[in-house]
């Protein structure tokens, strides 16, 4: 498991200890109880507070308790978003066990019964699998398909991880790992993150791409309290980059290196130095990494070339081209996307982007956007793009000349996934 993942409130007592313990020294035994002073202040900041947390956190049962005791109300609402029937049922019950209250459902009995589902979708059969299918390929496990899963996923999502894979470079034609993919199973991130992380060694620029990899595991860096947007946003405007948003985190833990990592420097310019403290962690674990497997750490100095090569490079099936009418269209699947009003790109509108993520609001939003030349591509991903015929193509798409190739695999019986060398 990744350290930066692992419980960041130091050791908290087991079930077993907990039941020595007074009913004080339980609730300060609680992961929640050391973010008390955080969470309290974030709903003095927001309407709105959405509390995400592991099971057993304590976040069910002790945020209405923290909000009484500081004075808030005495009438705490929890909301549970897309339940399933036993989760709404468990919902109710986990918060009446500290004190009476009544529990509103905002959906019909017909919903409740004929539309959600009993229990929660697995996992594994809703998520993207590429890291599953690196890490089974690393232990010698081959033939997926056969693989007694508990909860066995859809064939043709083993499939796709394992064509996204091979677009990587991870696995060869016949589905097996390369030396390539070993090196990327070594790494706790996301094979795209692992491949840009890898990509940066032979372009010489990992240093700056630990620090984005790094920044990129931390949710908010920003944060925008309601009484001053308008100075967060000046604030945050400082370290806007040109060459897109990447970059921009790059500057920030940059600046606060420079300043010794310093706590006061993150409040005077509203960035979280939780966020920044985690980010710092992630790198430390990462270049650990990178020292055991004798992987150069060189910095690329102001060859922003070669990082934005080394972003391409993990992230190719995320880049999107200028709408002439409005907007970005996705370069594989055609999908309208817009850049995120607080990217650094927003008001530029480059006509090559990528992309780490997309989110959805009003529209869907790429994420973490960074300026690339669309040249890149056959170099960068040629197992996933060639350069395209220009005598079947139409005047627009001939300018372009570039063709995905990413149905390569489309029948469901074309990747050897039990494939075996002697």
């Amino acid at each position: 498991m990744p350290e930066w993942k692992k419980d960041a409130f130091g050791r908290t007592p087991t079930l077993g200890q907990r039941s020595k313990l007074s009913i004080q020294e339980q609730r300060e035994s609680l992961p929640i109880y050391k973010l008390k002073t955080e969470l309290i202040q974030a709903v003095h900041d927001n309407q709105v507070l959405v509390v995400i947390g592991e099971t057993g956190s304590g976040k069910t049962t002790q945020v209405t308790q923290y909000l009484a005791e500081a004075g808030y109300t005495t009438k705490g609402k929890i909301g549970c978003t897309q339940p399933r029937r036993v989760a709404a049922t468990s919902r109710a019950g986990r918060a009446g066990r500290t004190g009476p209250g009544k529990c509103y459902r905002l959906y019909t009995e017909s919903a409740y019964r004929n539309e959600m589902p009993p229990t929660s979708i697995p996992e594994i059969q809703r998520s993207n699998l590429a890291t599953t299918t690196l890490t089974m390929k690393a232990m010698g496990i081959n033939d997926l398909l056969s693989f007694d899963f508990m909860d066995p996923p859809q064939p043709q999502a083993l499939i796709s991880a394992m064509e996204q894979l091979y677009s990587l470079g991870a696995l060869d034609g016949e589905g097996l790992l390369t030396n390539l993919g070993r090196k990327m199973s070594e790494f706790p991130l996301e094979p795209p993150l692992s491949k840009m992380l890898l990509a940066s060694v032979d372009l010489g620029c990992s240093d700056e791409i630990l620090t984005m990899i790094a920044m990129i595991q931390t949710d908010n860096v920003f944060y925008r309290p309601r009484e001053k947007q308008a100075q967060a946003d000046q604030k945050k405007a400082k370290f806007f980059q040109p060459e897109g948003d990447h970059f921009t985190l790059l500057a920030v833990y940059e600046a606060w290196k420079a300043k010794n990592f310093s706590g006061p420097w993150c409040s005077e310019n509203f960035i979280q130095s939780r966020s920044l403290r985690r980010a710092q962690d992630v790198r430390k674990q990462l270049l650990s990494i990178m020292d055991k497997h004798k992987l150069d750490v060189v910095s690329a100095g102001k060859n922003f070339t070669k990082i934005r090569k080394a972003i391409t490079a993990g992230f190719f099936f995320h880049v999107a081209r200028k709408d002439p009418q409005e907007g970005y269209r996705t370069l594989v699947e055609n999908q309208p996307v817009y850049i995120h009003p607080g990217s650094a790109l927003f008001q530029r509108k480059p006509d090559w982007v990528i992309y780490h993520d997309l989110v959805m609001t009003t529209k869907e939003y790429m994420r973490q956007v960074t300026v690339i030349d669309p040249r890149w591509l056959v170099e960068l991903a040629p197992r996933f793009f060639k350069v395209a015929d220009p005598t079947h193509m139409s005047k627009r798409k001939r300018q372009e000349r570039i063709e995905p190739l990413y149905d390569r695999y489309h029948e469901p019986n074309s990747w050897r996934l039990s494939k075996r060398r002697g």
